[in-house]
């Protein structure tokens, strides 16, 4: 299992830039708050088949498995990061993805999670489905260029994303009610 640090290393190691394509900088806090921001969400959805190698290739557009009745749900989870001085965002902050992530197209639910990593402040903002998202956000350049973009005050609790249950018909068939989905 490799941290947050080592998996900067290993990019580091291997030739990658500082500067990432859209101007941003890669940082170690960054890779550890985001690998502790996934394996705290693991952890706390029960989630299944996180990746927490240290490779160079990222993941595969989403971070782990959810399973819901038989059904599996694959989320990618998204760090909310630090304000300047340090502390923790909150509700003020936004889902913000490329346009170009393979998450817009792997992944079934994107989480936005926020705390400050070393310490135990970790806590969901909210997600959202990706068809839901890519609906709903818009456009907007937050420094580094357009992206996809939704305030976290618009995001819905993890009560809302993952209350979905199959029901089971006597012919074995998997329906779900429209009204569940919200879409």
């Amino acid at each position: 299992m490799a941290t947050g640090a080592e998996r900067y290393d290993v990019k580091a190691r291997a030739g990658w830039s500082r500067t990432r394509a859209d101007g941003s900088q890669y940082a170690v806090e960054t890779d550890r708050g985001a690998y502790e921001a996934e394996r705290w969400a693991c952890a706390q959805l029960g989630g299944t088949g996180l990746r927490d190698d240290a490779v160079l290739t990222g993941d595969e557009g989403y971070d782990f498995v959810v399973t819901l009745g038989l059904v599996p749900v694959r989320v990618d989870v998204v760090w909310a990061g630090l304000h300047a001085n340090g502390g923790a965002r909150g509700l003020e902050c936004h889902l913000i993805v490329n346009l170009d992530s393979p998450k817009l197209y792997r992944s079934e639910v994107l989480l936005l999670v926020a705390g400050q990593p070393g310490d135990d402040s970790w806590r969901l903002l909210g997600g959202i489905p990706t068809v839901r998202f890519l609906a709903c956000a818009h456009l907007r350049d937050h420094g580094f260029g357009p992206k996809l973009s939704m305030p976290a005050a618009d995001l819905w609790p993890v009560e809302r994303l993952f209350r979905v249950r199959p029901a089971v018909q006597p012919t074995t068939t998997i329906t779900y009610s429209d009204s569940e989905f919200d879409f």
